[in-house]
């Protein structure tokens, strides 16, 4: 677990010391970077803890952590406090509110410091994943060793809850291998990937996959695709996962009243009873489906599956469905998604209606899909 750490200028150099001494104990657990400067685009980092908040480099660094969909916990140190603020300069002070208010309403955890902190941010009503840690420095009550274990505790749930931080190409590949078994089980022997699969499967970072695809709504067609491997695989149970409070997808009005996920319904090959027109208009829907949900940064895998099963296992006529995603000036967008789904679920070019991209575009696409970086 690659951790970077960002504290701001303006942390004193009594909570710097100690911050130090902290990340000290736990640096054997996972590979802590304190930086004073923020990373570059080629840095890999599965989490991004930032100390302090009035900083014009903590609101960069966080903004860099959203675009590579990174997992972030807060720490603002005092930062928020009413006396704090009003002490501010005034140009700071309205050059970064409206920013800083963003970030909080936006970032997944923040870390408080003691009860007053915690009713501070509470009464902001700006997120509801606040943890509170007390510091050693001004509460008697706690060990830095205690702290440490606490901090440990945090950035776990913290990654259980953004498992996209935590994957690697790998692991992503594994993830369309079992969706593919899941969703087109012909597909997938006719490809003999059987073997590649369970090779894969030896993951070390297999919970983090579990909880990616239960984020991504395809965790049933992951067991499926288990299943038909007839071979010994790892446990699914997600129960004993700590997680925070997180939906990053709105629920979907065919969702089960107990929030699991839904299999996608595999479409059968016999569609003579189908008008062709209707499949083209389904076609069609679930690409402005997928190109709208990235707008709004709710794309998920279900939703390149949903698109990959209409074109595979659906009958319908290949010109019409080019002339109709061009009327609806989706087709540069529909190759880039063809390119995506060529990648990731093994889409054969031959069930493409028209060739795919697989330029900058597409890998921008494929990030933005999957939040995988690295």
């Amino acid at each position: 677990m690659n951790v970077l750490v960002y504290i701001s200028k303006d942390v004193s150099d009594a909570d710097k010391q100690y911050l130090t001494t902290l990340f000290s104990l736990i640096q054997n657990q996972l590979n802590i970077t304190i930086a004073n400067e923020a990373p570059s685009w080629k840095d890999s980092f599965s989490l991004v803890h930032l100390v302090g908040c009035w900083d014009a480099k903590t609101l960069y660094i966080y903004n860099w952590a959203v675009r590579t969909h990174t997992a972030v916990v807060l720490s603002p140190l005092g930062d928020l406090n009413p006396w704090h603020i009003n002490n501010l300069p005034t140009a700071k002070r309205l050059l970064l509110n409206i920013p800083i208010k963003r970030m909080l309403k936006l970032v997944g955890v923040v870390h408080v410091c003691g009860q007053l902190e915690y009713d501070t941010l509470k009464a902001f009503n700006v997120n509801t994943n606040i943890v509170r840690i007390d510091n050693p420095r001004i509460t008697s009550g706690i060990e830095m060793t205690d702290m440490a274990n606490q901090f440990m505790r945090m950035y776990r749930k913290t990654l259980n809850t953004w498992p996209a931080s935590m994957l690697t190409t790998a692991e992503l590949e594994l993830v369309g291998l079992l969706v593919l078994a899941g969703i087109d089980a012909e597909m997938y022997t006719l490809m003999d990937l059987r073997n590649e699969t369970i090779e894969a499967l030896a993951t070390s970072k297999w919970s983090y996959v579990l909880m990616y695809a239960a984020q991504e709504r395809v965790l049933d067609l992951l067991r499926k695709g288990l299943e038909r491997l007839q071979t010994t695989t790892p446990s699914t149970d997600l129960s004993g996962f700590e997680t925070f409070n997180f939906d990053p997808i709105p629920e979907d009005n065919n969702d089960t009243e107990d929030g699991e996920d839904l299999e996608v319904e595999e479409i059968d090959e016999d569609t003579d009873s189908l008008d062709n027109n209707a499949v083209i208009k389904t076609i069609v829907e679930n690409v402005r489906t997928l190109y709208n949900s990235l707008s709004e940064d709710t794309a998920h895998l279900q939703l390149l599956v949903n698109l990959y099963a209409s074109l595979r296992l659906s009958d319908y006529d290949e010109e019409a469905l080019v002339q109709a995603l061009n009327k609806a000036r989706m087709l540069q967008f529909f190759r880039q998604a063809e390119g995506v789904m060529h990648n990731l679920l093994k889409l054969p070019e031959g069930f493409m209606p028209i060739l795919p991209l697989n330029d900058k575009h597409t890998t921008h696409l494929t990030h933005k899909i999957t939040k995988v970086f690295k």
